[in-house]
């Protein structure tokens, strides 16, 4: 009986690309990964299964694997430049283009690969110093409060930098600015005099 190639579906991250085989309980699964090749074989309810093809671009194959521990058999192959983003995944488009599929589901454009990276980058260098705990961080583990309720340091500004701004804004306590209360009203001085008002 000759072989039918299963369907596969694709998608990659900065480091990995992974090849998902449409294949449901899959058994005698053979398979060798080469530094630019694949090849898969299997039996499913006595029909064969196989594909064998060149990779668009190189790989790690000391480090890629086929993991057969979920539903589908899939391959995890570790990218030999991180930096590349694959446009393809068989070397051979049109040979294999009725059963190459994107996963959608994982698929990320180019620009969310790498800018992911740039952002974390950024964010890095923001975050530096700030306090800004990461995601998963116990946020208050280590953090000081003063009494007025703010951190060691706030925007910038330590908790001296803050007290001293407050300080030097309040009116001191003696006489020397004038109170608004104490200044004459001269229309309501001139209507007394002039017995206007009792």
């Amino acid at each position: 009986m000759a072989a039918v190639c299963p369907t596969f579906r694709w998608a990659q991250t900065r480091h990995l690309v992974s090849v998902t085989v449409q294949l449901v309980d899959a058994a005698d699964i053979k398979h060798t990964i080469e530094d630019k090749r694949i090849t898969f074989n299997a039996n499913v309810r006595g029909k064969l299964y196989e594909f064998d093809f060149e990779l668009k671009h190189a790989i790690d194959a000391k480090v890629s694997r086929l993991n057969t521990e979920g539903r589908n058999p899939r391959f995890e192959l570790t990218k030999a430049n991180s930096k590349q983003f694959w446009n393809l995944l068989c070397a051979d488009k049109r040979r294999f283009k009725n059963y190459c599929k994107i996963d959608f589901d994982k698929w990320k454009d180019e620009d969310e690969l790498y800018d992911e990276d740039d952002n974390d980058t950024t964010e890095a260098l923001e975050d530096g110093g700030s306090g800004i705990p990461e995601r998963g961080e116990d946020f208050g583990k280590d953090l000081k409060i003063d009494a007025m309720g703010l951190p060691p340091s706030f925007g910038g500004m330590t908790q001296d930098d803050i007290s001293n701004m407050l300080k030097e804004e309040k009116p001191s306590k003696g006489n020397d600015l004038p109170d608004s209360d104490d200044e004459p009203l001269p229309d309501l001085d001139r209507a007394l005099a002039e017995g206007k008002v009792s």
